[in-house]
């Protein structure tokens, strides 16, 4: 059984985007265009994971939130928007942080690390944040 997405945004071709994105990855997806209907939209039909409209920086998974800092959310941010590609470290820590970054690329890691431990407190046994070795991250966007 695929995986339920929420996509709730308000510019349709961004929300359209998004579910070929995910579509294309074995997840079903369904939008909501206005924020104030998603509670009643998630009590019809339950999503695992909800994504909102990337200007409330949060993050719910399994109708909890999931407390990101801002790179954290940062990075999902990234690789959710292009699931099964890779980004490389130097890559990632550039898109997050809006700069060429002069820190250690390997800072990264240890954003990656913490990212994933709070996934996993959330969805236990499943590993969304895949590591090429090598290269860099992926969002492995495979469903069960």
């Amino acid at each position: 059984m695929s995986r339920h997405i929420l996509i709730v945004e308000d510019e349709k071709k961004i929300a359209d985007l998004l579910c070929d994105y995910l579509k294309a990855a074995g997840f079903r997806t369904s939008t909501q265009n206005n924020g104030e209907r998603v509670i009643a939209q998630i009590k019809k039909d339950p999503s695992d994971l909800i994504l909102l409209d990337y200007k409330t920086h949060q993050v719910m998974i399994d109708k909890q939130v999931l407390n990101l800092t801002p790179n954290e959310f940062g990075l999902l941010k990234i690789l959710m928007s292009q699931p099964n590609r890779v980004f490389s470290r130097s890559e990632l820590i550039n898109r997050v942080q809006g700069y060429d970054f002069e820190g250690y690329d390997r800072t990264i890691d240890t954003h990656i690390k913490n990212l994933r431990k709070k996934i996993a407190q959330k969805l236990p046994g499943q590993e969304i944040i895949s590591t090429v070795y090598g290269v860099g991250y992926k969002f492995s966007a495979s469903a069960d």
